[in-house]
């Protein structure tokens, strides 16, 4: 059975792995100074570690303002994932742990790719459970710049013992993170909105209908289907102040152009919102950011 899934819901559990504390961790140090990416409708951080066979590179991509974005790990600590398995990350040293769904993929010459699916952000929420993306708005506490500065390491546990721990010497986070937000504020501008008005909305644009059934198996590309092709779709809705669709754009793509027109073309269709409104409680255009992930169940791993 062929289907697709919306990536609308975040899992996270906090929790150390009970062995952890008990094994050192593969630490790499920083080949480059972070590099801000700004690209056509996102905001990437990138930083190069290791050497040789242990060179990895972690991506930071934001598709919206706020505390959240996409994480990819390109290189070595992907060999060690195991798409049965459960991974968690930590920003520490003082944040907890997370656990987070993923997925594995490769990139050119067949590097390996971890992608954290969906969203996550550097602190996790404050007791474990399901967290619906509509809701990250009202997660607390909300992640300050002293807060993100005090964050200096990336942990990866793969849960493959000493062998699926890595450590990223990631140094303190204020500076790299404000120039994300940053960069951010300034791609919305270009959407034609205000970002501090979008900052400061009393309620956001927020989904009729269920975001998990704008999309059903039946809009999964036929010859790609067939073929077994994955893909991840980040998408962008700009809305006016009804909170009609007016236009989808495709912010990043993992996959083929076949994925990019089934995504816009059926969530234009079948996606309807609450107007956002502003501080004073008046609706005014806004947008929505998520996620679709192509995928098959039982897919053999190419490599």
């Amino acid at each position: 059975m062929k289907f697709v899934k919306a990536a609308v819901i975040l899992c996270l559990a906090l929790g150390k792995p009970a062995w952890a504390a008990d094994h050192t961790p593969s630490r790499l140090i920083a080949t480059s100074k972070w590099r801000m990416d700004y690209a056509d409708d996102s905001c990437v951080l990138l930083r190069g570690y290791g050497e040789g066979d242990s060179k990895v590179l972690m991506s930071m991509e934001q598709f919206q303002p706020g505390d959240w974005f996409h994480l990819t790990l390109a290189g070595k600590p992907a060999r060690t994932i195991d798409e049965t398995r459960e991974i968690r990350i930590r920003f520490g040293p003082g944040e907890d742990w997370q656990s987070v769904p993923h997925y594995r993929g490769y990139g050119k010459n067949r590097v390996p790719i971890a992608f954290i699916l969906p969203a996550v952000r550097m602190a996790a929420p404050d007791a474990p459970g399901r967290l619906s993306i509509l809701n990250r708005w009202l997660v607390r506490p909300a992640m300050t710049p002293e807060r993100e500065n005090r964050v200096t390491e990336f942990h990866l546990d793969t849960g493959r013992g000493p062998k699926g721990l890595t450590l990223l010497e990631l140094g303190p986070m204020g500076a790299p993170m404000a120039a994300l937000h940053k960069c951010m504020d300034d791609l919305v501008t270009t959407w034609g909105l205000k970002p501090d008005e979008q900052k400061r909305l009393l309620r956001p644009a927020t989904p009729k209908t269920n975001p998990g059934e704008w999309m059903k198996s039946t809009d999964y590309p036929t010859l790609a289907a067939w073929d077994g092709a994955r893909a991840i779709i980040n998408f962008r809705l700009m809305l006016d102040a009804s909170g009609n669709a007016t236009s989808c754009h495709i912010q990043n793509a993992v996959g083929g152009p076949e994925f990019e027109k089934a995504v816009c073309d059926k969530v234009m269709k079948r996606a309807s919102f609450e107007p956002a409104l502003n501080i004073e409680g008046k609706p005014v255009p806004s947008y929505h950011v998520s996620t679709v992930r192509f995928d098959i169940p039982n897919r053999p791993d190419r490599r």
